[in-house]
């Protein structure tokens, strides 16, 4: 069985949070959608084999 390769976390005000892990980028990115209905905020996805941030989502901004 594949192992997830992303995570997906939410950022709490200077932090980034665990949420979860996704085996896939596209997975990751409606995972966030799903998300966001229950708590709108920053996610990002980082990729688990190069350090790297490949998805940001920020719904911060439509809080309000």
């Amino acid at each position: 069985m594949p192992t997830p390769v992303y995570d997906i976390l939410k950022k709490e005000g200077l932090a980034l949070v665990w949420v979860e892990a996704a085996y896939d980028i596209g997975a990751a990115k409606r995972r966030i959608e799903e998300l966001i209905g229950q708590s709108c905020g920053e996610y990002v996805v980082n990729d688990q084999r190069t350090r790297q941030i490949v998805a940001n989502l920020d719904t911060s901004i439509l809080e309000g």
